[in-house]
């Protein structure tokens, strides 16, 4: 019974093998849709191929038949699935077998492919295999040529420092170091109030506010700063900008240092940036003056928030703000030879040794002339003492250098 049915099937299919293909793509159907007004059946692919060059349209016209049938509002979709044609389709023998011997050529070729990979995993395994001994030869190649290298570095090492050792035991024996050594010991003074510099290009000195002795190093540019025991507490600054050469130094009551960089000797002015530069308490640099207004600059003295600063060139004292604003000059064609400076702050003036002139000029701080004191040689140095009675004077004259002190009020002169 179910024999005779299925021939029946078969031949019911055979006989309607020509509605199994849509009219317009030619291919078999995927999802058949009725037309309600012909029952043609069209694929819903195509039906919305021919729709959608055309969103206003109402209905569709039959490829087979030309009659129009109207397109429901939910679109070609919405007509009726052919249900029967489709289930004819899938239970069609031919395609079956069709299917059956793609799948058999599928997997014949899945074979074949298969088998090509196999042999190519294979390939690069023996290719990775090689390529792994070849580096693992060259790491060896690389790890003897290192060694061999450091082995030459090595040699090389103690060699040089053979040569190091002999130079120094022919140059430097122990013997003179211990000689220096015993002479440097003897030299100490063994006191708490007095000490000695036996090395160094120290140029200046002065107090700080907090009682640290400050000495001025111009081979090093720099500040020493030692306790009154002689012990070195600490050293700052360094240059900030080229060519400075640190040559003056003093302070005020607030702590700040001023240091002046000035030419010595035979050294060029070109060779050497004159300036005055001012470090706060911290030893931070406040602010650099004077380049382009100084050309071979004494020590700088403050006195009423502005700095006196003698020119030896100019032969005259120039007055800068704090800030480093030039503000005016003093004694220009009066002084001759410019040396040390000192300030009266009572009276609100400064005291200017005028080396050539053998004299100490008082001016006032607008830099009127009050008066002239008179000296036996040519004075260097000068300083004020606290009460402001006494004026200590450093000469360098050619017969003799001396210490005088003389009467700041009444200008007599003492000789110590």
């Amino acid at each position: 019974m179910a024999t005779k049915q299925s021939i029946k099937l078969y031949e019911v299919v055979a006989a309607v093998e020509h509605e199994v293909s849509c009219p317009v793509c030619l291919e078999e159907f995927l999802e058949p849709k009725c037309l309600p007004n012909c029952a043609h059946n069209v694929c819903q692919e195509c039906l919305e191929e021919m729709t959608c060059k055309n969103s206003t349209m109402t209905s569709i016209e039959c490829p087979v038949c030309r009659v129009e049938s109207f397109i429901p509002t939910a679109g070609v979709s919405a007509f009726p699935k052919n249900h029967l044609l489709a289930r004819l389709i899938e239970k069609n023998p031919s395609r079956k077998a069709y299917d059956n011997e793609f799948i058999k050529e599928a997997l014949k070729r899945s074979r074949e492919n298969l088998e090509g990979l196999k042999n190519a995993i294979q390939e690069m395994d023996v290719r990775r295999n090689s390529i792994k001994k070849q580096a693992e030869n060259v790491k060896k190649e690389i790890q003897t040529a290192a060694n061999h290298v450091i082995d030459i570095i090595r040699d090389q090492e103690q060699q040089l420092l053979l040569e190091v050792d002999q130079y120094m035991n022919n140059n430097y024996p122990e013997t003179t170091f211990d000689k220096q050594k015993e002479k440097l010991n003897n030299l100490l003074a063994k006191t708490s109030s007095c000490f000695l510099f036996i090395f160094g290009d120290f140029w200046d000195i002065t107090y700080s506010h907090n009682d640290e002795i400050v000495v001025l190093n111009r081979e090093t540019n720099s500040l020493l700063h030692y306790d009154r025991s002689g012990n070195l507490k600490r050293k700052f600054p360094t240059t900030p900008i080229p060519k400075v050469k640190f040559t003056f130094l003093s302070h005020d009551s607030s702590g700040r240092l001023f240091v002046t960089s000035s030419p010595r000797y035979q050294e060029l002015t070109s060779e050497t940036n004159s300036c005055v530069l001012v470090y706060n308490v911290n030893g931070k640099l406040e602010c650099v003056f004077g380049e382009g207004k100084l050309s071979s600059p004494k020590k700088a003295v403050l006195l009423n928030g502005e700095l006196f600063v003698p020119d030896a060139d100019s032969k005259s004292v120039k007055v800068f703000s704090l800030q480093g604003e030039f503000r005016r000059e003093i004694g220009k064609g009066m002084l001759e030879d410019l040396a040390g400076i000192a300030v009266d702050s009572e009276n609100g003036r400064i005291l200017v040794c005028d080396c050539e002139g053998y004299a100490v000029h008082v001016y006032s701080k607008e830099g009127t002339l009050v008066r002239t004191i008179r000296t036996a040689a040519p004075p260097v140095e000068i300083a004020l003492s606290k009460d402001g009675k006494k004026l200590v004077v450093c000469f360098d004259g050619d017969k003799a250098k001396c210490l005088q002190i003389l009467s700041y009020s009444e200008a007599v002169l003492h000789t110590t």
